[in-house]
């Protein structure tokens, strides 16, 4: 799922696959998410760099959504800051087809 500061983000932003597929804030995002691709994302590939301020850092995932009977591929690149706590929260994502 969608952590709880990444879902509490105003400024949270979703670019989806299709045309005009765009979502802002968080808590829009984690419904989706959750409502579509939670438990059906299995990662084929991925490569993680962190940026120099050691805060923000970005995934790019080759990834496969299971639908019945088949799977669908996407390519996934992510932006996430770290909290004050140490753990890493999502503030950017785009799929591609």
């Amino acid at each position: 799922g969608v952590d709880p500061a990444a879902a509490a983000r105003a400024d949270l932003v979703a670019f989806g696959s299709g045309p005009g597929e765009r979502t802002v804030g968080g808590a829009a995002f984690a419904r989706a998410w959750n409502a579509a691709w939670k438990g059906k994302v299995t990662i084929a590939s991925s490569v993680a760099r962190l940026l120099p301020s050691a805060t923000t850092g970005w995934v790019a995932a080759t990834v496969e959504l299971a639908k019945p009977g088949y799977k669908v591929p996407f390519t996934v690149f992510a932006v996430f800051d770290k909290l004050a706590d140490g753990t890493w929260s999502l503030v950017h994502i785009h799929f591609a087809a």
